[in-house]
């Protein structure tokens, strides 16, 4: 009897010692997974853009910059492309498929603006991003004001702000208008289409 108990609690023993592998296994394994879904995760994820920073990058209008600056600081495949318009052309330095840093012209050595565009999921330190509505900029921050430049354009911002937003003119079926007002953006439900630091 004494033998059945003995051969009864080594069965038990190493039932709870496999269990206890299997676990610390499960968890191991969880946590390796996780960090390396994070190590995957967009840019945008790991950002917040705020009036004198992205992540932890100071941002100052006419700081100097190049490919190399801004790798280091993101840790990121920086990609580097020549913007054309209207105006003067310019370097555009792509941290990830919706973030870039521009300059003012082709010499590509100081920043001017930081664009925020397409899917990307960043949000401001005031918590907009792509997608919010003109009611929850108007609520958080209530002093913005309108302009519409001549490329038919249309931005909310506030004076003394670095931060500013593209919204959506797409109700608007005529043509291209610079008298958009902010009650008609508050009407038509108009959106944040892109995020400027300028």
């Amino acid at each position: 009897m004494h033998f059945h108990n003995n051969k009864t609690m080594r069965f038990i023993f190493i039932i709870l010692l496999s269990l206890t592998f299997f676990v610390s296994v499960a968890q191991s394994t969880a946590e390796t997974n996780k960090r390396a879904t994070d190590s995957f995760k967009p840019v945008a994820d790991k950002l917040i853009l705020k009036e004198n920073s992205l992540g932890d990058f100071l941002l100052i209008k006419g700081m100097p910059i190049n490919q190399s600056i801004i790798q280091a600081a993101f840790d990121e495949k920086v990609s580097k492309s020549i913007a054309t318009q209207d105006g003067p052309d310019f370097c555009m330095y792509n941290i990830d498929a919706y973030i870039s840093l521009c300059t003012s012209d082709t010499q590509c050595s100081e920043l001017s603006t930081i664009s925020i565009s397409g899917s990307s999921d960043l949000k401001d330190q005031y918590g907009m991003s792509i997608g919010t509505e003109f009611t929850t900029i108007k609520a958080r921050r209530p002093n913005i004001k309108i302009v519409t430049n001549h490329h038919a354009h249309t931005y909310l911002y506030e004076d003394g702000s670095n931060i500013a937003y593209e919204m959506s003119t797409s109700f608007n079926s005529g043509p291209d208008r610079t008298d958009y007002t902010l009650e008609e953006l508050s009407a038509k439900g108009s959106k944040v289409i892109g995020i400027l630091w300028r």
